[in-house]
């Protein structure tokens, strides 16, 4: 199975001079998580989903209408092919650890996305192995790592435990 069978089209796309703002409001009205970021003729430049545009806020005080996509944006982007193989796609996720690939032409042109969850809704069901998808999971996933630390575990427990004696 190739990308082309599983693909979303077209992607939602922003430009690196979109506000945040206005970049969340598409995520909103498209129902995507993840813009690609292209240039004039639709090349792309980058990626931002919607966890960039909320650590880019949180870093701030600035209003997310004074912050361009090009302050929170991923880039280089790992990109697919609509002729690849899913089994390629989801190694490249795996070995990147996103969950999402703008597929792009030859020229770098965006023509859609590609989602984990397009290829477990779409590819598997039609045959893709399902040993290959869960090794590409399990390396996709591992990139979450814990939020706290040791210490700060340690300092909640000890919060935890001394306000229920009080």
């Amino acid at each position: 199975m190739k990308v082309h069978d599983v693909m979303t089209r077209p992607a939602c796309v922003c430009t690196a001079d979109t506000s945040l703002d206005e970049a969340s409001r598409r995520m909103e009205r498209s129902g995507c998580g993840t813009l690609a970021v292209v240039d004039s003729i639709r090349r792309i430049t980058g990626i931002l989903t919607d966890r960039d545009i909320a650590v880019a806020i949180g870093k701030t005080s600035v209003h997310p209408s004074q912050i361009q996509v090009r302050e929170a944006m991923t880039h280089p982007v790992y990109t697919c092919t609509p002729d690849e193989t899913l089994v390629a796609v989801v190694e490249r996720m795996a070995d990147a650890r996103v969950r999402r690939l703008p597929v792009v032409d030859e020229e770098a042109r965006v023509q859609g996305m590609v989602s984990i969850d397009d290829i477990v809704l779409w590819a598997v069901p039609d045959g893709m192995k399902r040993k290959a998808l869960l090794k590409g999971l399990r390396a996709i996933c591992a990139a979450h790592h814990p939020m706290f630390d040791t210490e700060t575990i340690a300092e909640y427990a000890a919060v935890s435990t001394s306000s229920e004696k009080g």
